[in-house]
């Protein structure tokens, strides 16, 4: 009869210690899920922000290249076009003077002075000039990278944070915070 008691006391002890390790394993997955949840959280944010970062970079090179090229339609283009015709025309003029044309030296000069407005208006334009950075939108060159972890550092960073959390931290956190509340 002693032997049976004794093995229901060392029973009775036993589901006390699995009842316990149950109940620190439940508080282990909470605190698992709180980190796991939290981490999400910031991996989520990270990315959104980093997305708006590249995409106002994309769009400032958009707008930059858009920029140049109704600055080449309304400014540029019609100047050099103006300086072109200027210079055609005195070639023109020079071209019918080899072959024995008269004109007169004041529509000369008027050419040459229109020759030479014009160049100084196409020198005179302060132009957008655009780089190969500019005309790049990969994302590689927008500068669309990881960042780096700010809870710890990571072995694998395309996988799970679980092996840099041990189960005896959690428990020591756990375990922290229950003294901690009472």
């Amino acid at each position: 009869m002693s032997s049976l008691n004794d093995e229901v006391n060392r029973l009775n002890g036993r589901e006390a210690a699995l009842q316990k390790e149950i109940s620190d394993l439940q508080v282990a997955l909470v605190a698992a899920k709180e980190h796991g949840e939290r981490e999400c959280n910031r991996l989520r944010n990270d990315r959104a922000s980093k997305v708006t970062r590249t995409t106002k970079k994309a769009q400032a090179r958009l707008d930059r290249v858009k920029a140049y090229l109704k600055e080449q339609e309304d400014l540029v283009g019609p100047k050099v076009d103006a300086e072109n015709q200027a210079k055609g025309a005195e070639e023109i003029v020079g071209i019918l003077m080899q072959r024995g044309a008269k004109i007169a030296a004041s529509e000369l000069s008027s050419l040459k002075e229109l020759t030479k407005r014009a160049s100084d208006e196409v020198n005179a334009l302060n132009v957008i000039e655009l780089g190969d950075e500019d005309l790049n939108m990969s994302p590689d060159q927008l500068g669309f990278s990881r960042q780096t972890s700010q809870v710890a550092p990571v072995a694998d960073q395309h996988g799970s944070n679980v092996d840099l959390v041990c189960g005896s931290d959690i428990r020591r956190v756990s375990d922290e915070e229950a003294s901690q509340t009472i």
